[in-house]
């Protein structure tokens, strides 16, 4: 999904401003136009980012498409290490829209039963929507998550991450 979409500001046009700048610097690569990458970096391989995701991937000791090259090594850690920075300071300047969370998080679980088979019988859970209505939000920057609170006093965290590459492609929430 979009995060940008639920927080008061973009986070990927804060990342493309901010830090993909200091990205293409260190492996002297082209940087796409704001517009191309705002289109395409909500997907897997964002062709804007090909480049990109080929030396991340390169440098990434547990991909198959590792090197051991140095440059290749130190390219993935420069880029793990921006997306760490700009995360902490992102979620330090920005707001989480709890309203809109609710209504995301609500609208995904309505109508949904959970089965469950222990002890040679079933359990039936239904749906509680205090579960998921969030009435309190506590930054935490340096965990790169918001903490939410919902009404019925369960925690919900909403992490803020890049699902294909830290800083390559694809920002998401992880939501558990």
């Amino acid at each position: 999904m979009k995060p940008s979409s639920y927080l008061s500001n973009s986070y990927e046009e804060f990342y493309y401003t901010n830090y993909l700048y200091k990205l293409a610097k260190i492996a002297n690569l082209k940087m796409p136009s704001k517009e191309e990458y705002l289109k395409q970096i909500h997907s897997n391989e964002p062709k804007c980012m090909k480049s990109y995701q080929q030396l991340y991937y390169n440098g990434c000791s547990k991909s198959r498409k590792f090197t051991g090259k140095q440059e290749h090594i130190n390219f993935y850690n420069y880029a793990k290490e921006l997306s760490n920075i700009s995360i902490t300071e992102f979620i330090n300047n920005s707001d989480l829209n709890s309203t809109m969370l609710t209504n995301y998080l609500l609208t995904s679980q309505a109508n949904k039963i959970y089965m469950l088979y222990s002890n040679n019988s079933f359990i039936k859970q239904v749906i509680n929507s205090d579960d998921y209505t969030l009435i309190d939000i506590i930054k935490q920057p340096t965990k790169f998550k918001y903490e939410c609170i919902s009404k019925s006093g369960k925690k919900i965290n909403v992490l803020l991450r890049w699902k294909n590459g830290n800083g390559i492609a694809f920002p998401a929430f992880q939501i558990s």
